[in-house]
């Protein structure tokens, strides 16, 4: 087909007995596309009290009936959602929420139906910021963010495989807080993480990579001065190129 369809509503819920203004704002809202051409799509809407987060799909050109409450928990607001699609056409969502005390990373898996809701970051230390994702090949996914504990943010990561996801676990042992943690698939099953680290002086940037397993490979600048701002491609053959903003002291 050429040309663009007519626009439709994808979220037809029917909240007017909410005895609130606005009750139905959508907030952030992410869209991928799968291999076979179906959308899925994730947002987060206020039912009255809380911003919560619905999905619908559109297979072979159809919307679902009706939208999907894909956060169950009743907790708080749902924030920085987030799709990733599998190489078997199903999706995992990602995203903040807040219980009042933390804000928490949360997940689900569609494949056929939606998963229950799971809480990623199982060790409740503090806020939860910055995550990333990817799945691979075999369609197990691997996250990383940044978690506060109280002094320091620090480097969490967690993997779905086998149908589950496993316990959270911390990636680095500095005193000094993380931020902006990317990360990169490569050849089918590995990932390259980078991210930022402060050593109380310079922010560096540093690097470890999965393949069966977390190996550390250091820090990847000189502590010359602080660097930032990080970017990650890879080419035909799974090299990998990174490039970051770095302070020279005198200029970016």
């Amino acid at each position: 087909a050429q040309g663009w369809t007519a626009e439709g509503k994808i979220e037809n819920m029917d909240l007017s007995a909410v005895a609130t203004e606005n009750v139905e704002d959508i907030g952030e809202f992410k869209l991928v596309v799968d291999s076979a051409g179906n959308a899925s799509v994730v947002w987060s809407q206020y039912t009255g009290s809380r911003y919560d987060l619905y999905a619908t799909r559109n297979v072979a050109g159809t919307w679902d009936a009706s939208p999907t409450l894909v956060d169950s928990e009743n907790l708080g607001d749902v924030s920085s959602p987030n799709l990733y699609v599998t190489p078997a056409g199903g999706v995992f969502a990602i995203w903040t929420q807040s219980d009042g005390t933390w804000l928490n990373l949360w997940g689900a898996s569609y494949a056929g139906s939606w998963s229950a809701a799971a809480k990623l970051d199982s060790e409740d230390l503090g806020d939860v910021k910055e995550y990333d994702a990817v799945v691979d090949s075999n369609g197990d996914a691997t996250v990383v963010w940044r978690q506060y504990d109280g002094s320091y943010w620090n480097l969490w990561t967690t993997r779905y495989a086998a149908s589950a996801w496993a316990a959270a676990a911390k990636l680095e042992t500095s005193s000094g807080d993380v931020s902006a943690p990317k990360l990169l698939l490569y050849s089918s099953t590995k990932v390259m993480l980078l991210w930022v680290q402060s050593d109380g002086t310079v922010n560096n940037v540093w690097s470890k990579h999965y393949d069966g397993g977390w190996i550390a490979d250091g820090a990847i600048t000189d502590g010359t001065g602080d660097s930032g701002s990080i970017a990650l491609v890879k080419d035909g053959i799974n090299n990998i190129t990174a490039v970051w903003v770095q302070h020279s002291g005198s200029i970016l």
